[in-house]
């Protein structure tokens, strides 16, 4: 009796499932199950974001929230693109997501490596990062908020080797930023390595082996060979920390309500600002919108990566 190659009995397996889809008799499910998911993102997803809009074409105060809301066409977006405090905040967000973008895709890619093994080591440190990327925002933002505070651990940890005077991480307008920003680096640094490492991993151990039977050292071959082959994954990894960054608004809200003045003040946090502070909500409303359509750019740049990558393999 001949034997089967795996290719053949793989063809058969195929066209046996092909032939049980295309059966007259098959019964297909009903399009109604969708009906409950489709009812919910339309209360919950689409009518909110229409809503969204209309306030940001309209004349919305605290005095006609509940009423109707006269059209101003876009004298909301041109009043935000005036404003002195929107255009600080739009620098403050580059700088904010910058800082996240590389600290988070840098130290994520040295923590990649040091987890793909399978030791003891690296199976304990994985855990740890799962368990702070699973912590709440609130959580983590109030834990680092006491740590960086006055007479907190940090600031003890640095007296006791010689600082006398620690500084003000979230009082000092010139640290404050950096401050948060590190905090927020904290918890995408675990999702940036667990995807990384997940990308080394497949990388062939043939291919590895090849570089270093050539003379080629750890470093040679990161640098050689692993990155050029990581670098689909760590594009769609890289859009999407700036997406979480850009979207970030727990850790400004928790540690330092955008302040010292404005110096943490980030889109997000001053459209909270705007609309349920000041209760100017048609401008709160413009800024959400810019903030939707920015997103969707980097959101369209994710699935444009993810499909070269899925290409390319």
């Amino acid at each position: 009796m001949t034997p089967t190659s795996p290719r053949s009995a793989y063809s058969k397996v195929q066209r046996a499932a092909r032939l049980a889809l295309d059966r007259p008799g098959r019964r297909t499910a009903s399009p109604l199950f969708a009906g409950p998911a489709v009812l919910y993102l339309l209360v919950f997803a689409v009518y909110p974001l229409v809503e969204l809009v209309r306030m940001s074409l309209s004349a919305v105060g605290i005095a006609n929230l509940l009423r109707d809301w006269p059209l101003t066409g876009l004298d909301n977006f041109t009043a935000a693109i005036a404003d002195d405090d929107v255009r600080a905040a739009f620098l403050t967000t580059l700088a904010f997501v910058g800082t996240v973008l590389m600290l988070s895709v840098g130290i994520g890619l040295v923590a990649a490596f040091l987890i793909r093994s399978n030791s003891f080591w690296a199976r304990l440190l994985t855990a740890l990062m799962v368990f702070v990327w699973c912590l709440p925002p609130v959580v983590n933002g109030t834990l680092w908020k006491f740590l960086f505070s006055d007479g907190g651990a940090i600031g003890s940890i640095l007296q006791a080797v010689g600082v006398k005077h620690p500084p003000f991480w979230l009082a000092d307008p010139t640290l404050a930023l950096w401050s948060v920003a590190f905090v927020t680096s904290w918890v995408t640094i675990p999702f940036v390595a667990i995807a990384l490492k997940a990308g080394l991993l497949d990388i062939p151990r043939e291919v590895i082996e090849a570089a270093q039977m050539d003379g080629a050292s750890h470093l040679q071959v990161a640098r050689h060979v692993s990155l050029p082959i990581l670098r689909p994954v760590l594009l769609v990894t890289a859009v999407l920390v700036v997406i979480y960054a850009f979207r970030s608004f727990d850790f400004v809200y928790v540690m330092t309500l955008g302040g010292p003045g404005t110096a943490t003040t980030t889109i997000p946090f001053l459209g909270y600002k705007l609309s349920l502070r000041l209760f100017q909500f048609g401008e709160g409303a413009a800024l959400g919108v810019t903030s939707i359509v920015l997103i969707g750019f980097l959101a369209a740049l994710y699935v444009r990566a993810a499909r070269a990558d899925v290409a390319a393999k």
